[in-house]
């Protein structure tokens, strides 16, 4: 899950960098459909504007079945 570490590694840049905001947009497959996906990164910490997001730091931003 080379995506899901992607995030990490952002939030890691974006905790040293923090005058800026990252703001990913794209599309989860699910069910042979596309789902429209937005996650803003800022000060190290992400949260999805079109999805629901765990709490828990230890826990990865975009959980798959």
């Amino acid at each position: 899950m080379a995506e899901i570490e992607l995030v990490r590694n952002l939030e890691k840049i974006s905790f040293n960098i923090p005058n800026r905001l990252l703001k990913l947009q794209g599309y989860l497959l699910r069910k042979n459909s596309k789902e429209y996906l937005e996650i803003i990164i800022y000060r190290g910490f992400s949260s999805s504007t079109t999805h629901k997001i765990e709490v828990d730091s230890e826990k990865k931003v975009i959980e798959f079945d």
